[in-house]
């Protein structure tokens, strides 16, 4: 429960998936502007990064099974914490997915919280800044504190 598991951006996306699909391993999960494959890979397919990792041709099915917010869907994320943040000035495989996986957790009832940088862009200087790391460790302490008791 107090193992904490975290990525940015397609490691993000690795770090939820992993994470939900092993509930008994991590207590955390820390996403930040997480990929939404399913998004990334309608937009750019044939991405040799995306190929890499789901196959040419692009398994769709894979692709769907390891998606965060499918796994959310399916009951994933129950008895953990995740945490997300995200610019609202990333492309939407970030922004609009993580808004779309955000749902899925609220949907669930799956313990989160969220942060939306205003005008944050994919990077350490706007969205991954020191502020939101302090937000991120602040919501990490208090589950720590909380499952100490």
């Amino acid at each position: 429960e107090r193992v904490a598991l975290a990525g940015l951006s397609m490691g993000g996306f690795g770090a939820l998936s992993l994470g939900l699909r092993h509930p008994d391993r991590f207590g955390i999960l820390v996403g930040l502007s997480p990929t939404d494959m399913e998004l990334a890979t309608q937009a750019q397919p044939k991405r040799k990064t995306y190929t890499n990792v789901f196959g040419r041709p692009l398994d769709k099915r894979r692709v769907r099974a390891l998606n965060p917010k499918r796994l959310v869907a399916g009951g994933g994320g129950e008895g953990q914490l995740v945490l997300l943040a995200w610019g609202s000035a990333e492309p939407a495989k970030f922004s609009k997915g993580s808004s779309r996986l955000r749902a899925s957790l609220e949907k669930g009832g799956v313990r989160s919280a969220f942060r939306v940088v205003k005008g944050g862009k994919h990077g350490f200087s706007t969205t991954w800044s020191a502020e939101t790391m302090t937000w991120l460790l602040r919501e990490i302490g208090r589950h720590v504190a909380a499952s100490t008791r």
